[in-house]
């Protein structure tokens, strides 16, 4: 009887063989983490260009929705600010009164302030919020106005108010707000003290609370809730848009010109650069096609900004035609052009991404190396700028619900 055939004992791997899988496995193990890591730079990537790409939106959004309503029912040599203002006649100031400013907001120089070719440009305007009217309770002081509440909000030490009488004078000034006053939520009479001011200094023009329009005009809605020449308050706002680092991260900021340095708030992160350039009219006669290349042209700052032409600064009442209508004065200004650098948080090793690029009259500069930059641009029409009539509010002051408030 034969025996059963023995099986063969079990066989090893060979050296060659163990060389070969693991080398095998070696390259199928790199090509996997070659993808991930691939896949990992490219969504951080993207992510960074998605939030890079939001910082600017978010930037444009907040600035440009508040530029649209620059010179909204003020003198429009008062709407845009490069710093101290020349004389000017302010038609609806008492018997023709020049008035001068200050400049608001910090500047150290006339116009080159605002316009940096070696840096970030800073951009300042106001307008009136047209939902914020109160009427005079009483005759103004040069130190204290009464107003109606109720006054949600409040107001803050700074802020810039327009007495405006729309008696036969129609006249108004300027004052500022010396104390906050807290938010009154009643019907009840609300004192704001103001700020000393003599003369006709914007945004003190205090002495012009004197005149008739505004004494015998106040406190008459009390008595007679149909009277429409009541004498107004309004809220004159101010923005100061300019970019600050903090902790070498930039930032877009946002200063309302109110005395509380806690005002100054953070409008976007990682904006670098912010650059801004102005449109004025080109011609004696202003073409009637807005947007034209015989209508505008683009200022070179800062040798655009003509803060005193010869032709002197136009006002509400200077005709279309006329001469002062196509100087480069600040009244002038028919479009401004934003032009914003924002800055990515992820380091790239790519030779191109450590220069911020070209801007308004701003040349290429030499940035923080190895992050992505991001250049968004528009333009804003300021078509309240161009009004040929003062914008005074009118409301029914027998209806207490009606445009009236504001805070």
């Amino acid at each position: 009887m034969s025996r059963p055939a023995r099986a063969a004992p079990p066989r090893g791997f060979t050296l060659v063989e163990l060389v070969v899988a693991t080398a095998v496995s070696a390259l199928v193990v790199a090509a996997a983490l070659t993808l991930m890591i691939g896949q990992q730079r490219a969504f951080t990537s993207g992510s960074d260009e998605r939030r890079l790409q939001g910082s600017a939106r978010v930037a444009l959004d907040d600035l440009t929705t508040n530029l649209r309503l620059a010179g909204y029912g003020i003198d429009p040599a008062l709407a845009f600010d490069f710093g101290p203002l020349p004389t000017y006649l302010q038609p609806q100031a008492p018997a023709g009164q020049l008035t001068s400013s200050p400049g608001q907001a910090p500047c150290d120089a006339p116009v080159t302030c605002r316009d940096r070719i070696g840096g970030s440009d800073e951009l300042v305007f106001r307008y009136r919020e047209p939902g914020f009217g109160h009427y005079l309770t009483d005759p103004p002081t040069p130190a204290l106005l009464t107003i109606n509440g109720p006054l949600p909000g409040g107001l803050r030490a700074g802020q810039v108010l327009q007495v405006s009488c729309a008696g036969g004078d129609m006249l108004w000034a300027y004052v500022t707000v010396d104390q906050d006053v807290a938010e009154e939520p009643a019907a009840v009479e609300v004192p704001v003290s103001l700020r000393a001011g003599n003369g006709a200094q914007f945004p003190l023009q205090n002495a012009f609370l004197a005149e008739t329009c505004f004494q015998t005009v106040a406190g008459l809605a009390a008595t007679n809730p149909e009277k429409e020449g009541a004498t107004k308050v309004l809220r004159v706002d101010t923005f100061r848009y300019f970019v600050q680092a903090f902790d070498g991260r930039p930032y877009l900021m946002l200063d309302r010109g109110f005395d509380d340095p806690d005002s100054v708030a953070l409008v976007a992160a990682d904006v670098e650069d912010l650059q801004v350039s102005y449109f004025f009219p080109a011609s004696p006669v202003p073409q009637q096609v807005a947007g034209s290349a015989e209508n505008v042209r683009l200022a070179a700052a800062p040798a655009g900004i003509d803060l005193a032409p010869a032709a002197g600064a136009p006002t509400y009442t200077t005709p279309r035609n006329d001469p002062a209508r196509t100087t480069h004065h600040p009244a002038n200004i028919r479009a401004v052009r934003i032009s914003a650098t924002v800055r990515g948080t992820q380091a790239r090793n790519e030779p191109d991404q450590g220069r911020l690029p070209a801007a308004g009259n701003r040349p290429e500069l030499a940035g923080q190396p190895l992050h992505p930059r991001f250049l968004l641009e528009t333009t804003v029409p300021t078509r309240n700028l161009d009004a040929r009539a003062p914008i005074f509010p009118v409301w029914s002051l027998g209806d207490p619900a009606f445009n009236q408030g504001g805070g």
